[in-house]
């Protein structure tokens, strides 16, 4: 499997209501979907572990090894 790939995908980032406390305070988590082509390229499974960090004005997510 070639490690270098092209290819691009649009995603939205959503933002989800996490809890409300009873005096109406609200946490929220953000969230991306990436698509299963990305993942299955990527060889990410269900619970692998990432670090992320801000480069710039990107993201960068690596897999935990």
């Amino acid at each position: 499997m070639d490690s270098t790939f092209d290819e691009t995908s649009l995603m939205k980032l959503k933002r989800q209501l996490s809890r409300k406390s009873k005096d109406g305070k609200e946490w929220y988590r953000w969230d991306f979907t990436i698509p299963p082509e990305m993942i299955e390229k990527l060889s990410w499974k269900d619970g692998d572990e990432f670090d992320c960090k801000v480069v710039g004005k990107k993201l960068v997510i690596e897999k935990i090894l």
